[in-house]
């Protein structure tokens, strides 16, 4: 029972964040004190103090707090990195955002393309290319992954894999309009 009470309150916590309402975060937090099993609200208490810091605008405290729940691991990893990467990106600070989407990536391969975003921002192609193919093999009918790939290839001179990746794409999709444009801009810079 009492877990579920804490799964709501995550519930409740991502909602009041996302619709930023302090003073009602600030009355969750305070009602922790009321649950039977103290030692299981601290991660909890932590992730409302993150969420807490951020709409008060103090970066610094919303990662201290976000950082307890990567420290122990817990159940609401996920979350606490998410906010992490976001204030890494709020920041333009590279290296937190780098290390964030990486365990992200690592946890769950939605977060790939993330990753491999801030890998090509980076300048890092040759990573943002393994991480855009680790999960194209994972998910081969998302076609947007496949065409940022096919893109990244063709700004980096790399045809012969945008033009795989093409064909890839079109003997799925013929008529897919990005992927026909794109084929045809390779087209004209060979001819050139």
């Amino acid at each position: 029972k009492s877990h579920s009470n804490l799964l709501q309150v995550k519930q409740r916590a991502g909602l009041l964040f996302k619709h930023k309402k302090i003073e009602e975060l600030g009355d969750l937090l305070s009602a922790l004190d009321k649950h039977q099993d103290q030692p299981s609200t601290i991660l909890y208490r932590s992730l409302i103090e993150g969420y807490l810091a951020e709409l008060r605008h103090q970066p610094e405290l919303a990662l201290e707090a976000y950082q307890q729940i990567v420290d122990r691991g817990d159940c609401l990893l996920e979350e606490a990195l998410i906010r992490i990467a976001g204030l890494g990106i709020d920041a333009q600070d590279k290296r937190i955002a780098h290390l964030a989407l990486q365990c992200l990536s690592q946890l769950n391969p939605y977060y790939l393309p993330l990753f491999a975003e801030i890998l090509r921002l980076q300048g890092d192609m040759i990573a943002a290319v393994d991480a855009y193919s680790t999960y194209i093999t994972q998910f081969p009918t998302d076609v947007l992954v496949q065409m940022k790939l096919a893109t990244l290839y063709t700004e980096q001179g790399v045809y012969e894999g945008a033009e795989m990746m093409l064909n890839f794409i079109l003997q799925r999709q013929p008529d897919f309009a990005p992927a026909l444009g794109l084929k045809r801009r390779l087209s004209e810079m060979s001819a050139n």
